[in-house]
């Protein structure tokens, strides 16, 4: 009986430590996400200052790149 125990106590704990880790990546999925997201804004700014002064920038593939992370 005391084997049964210690196998569920483990088991238990074994999924609690799996909960708290894919909250933990849950939430730095959306962090990075949001960092993301605000690089492919800074881009936007950049390229659209660029073309005002006749610049052709590279940023457009950076931002396909990065829109594949998103």
């Amino acid at each position: 009986m005391k084997v049964y125990e210690e196998d569920f106590k483990k088991e238990r704990s074994d999924k609690e430590q799996l909960s708290t880790q894919k909250e933990r990546l849950k939430k730095e999925l959306r962090e990075s996400q949001a960092t993301v997201a605000g690089l492919q804004s800074q881009l936007k700014q950049v390229n659209m200052k660029g073309k005002l002064f006749g610049v052709a920038f590279w940023s457009s593939r950076v931002l396909n790149e990065a829109a594949k992370y998103s």
